[in-house]
């Protein structure tokens, strides 16, 4: 893709990039009317990155809600028939 890394030494497998130096391969890469006068935002990114990481913790969370509160009507359903096979009336 060409983007502008550099390894620190020939032994190592990582790669390093300047905001700077990636901002522009972005500007010159994508030279749209406005991508030249645009800059990364990273507080932005990284409040994206939050963000994103919190809607996977809600999701979860969610779910977890979801699984106990079928197991929850399941009790109920069985308590129900219980009630209702030992002569009661009908609730």
């Amino acid at each position: 893709m060409g983007l502008p890394v550099r390894r620190p030494d020939a032994t190592t497998k990582g790669m390093l990039i300047e905001k700077s130096a990636l901002e522009h391969w972005i500007r010159s890469t994508f030279h749209q009317d406005k991508a030249s006068s645009v800059e990364m935002n990273w507080e932005i990114l990284d409040q994206s990155k939050q963000l994103i990481a919190n809607s996977r913790s809600l999701c979860r969370d969610h779910s977890a809600l979801v699984q106990k509160s079928q197991l929850i009507r399941d009790e109920l359903e069985k308590a129900r028939i219980t009630w209702k096979s030992s002569g009661h009336p009908e609730l």
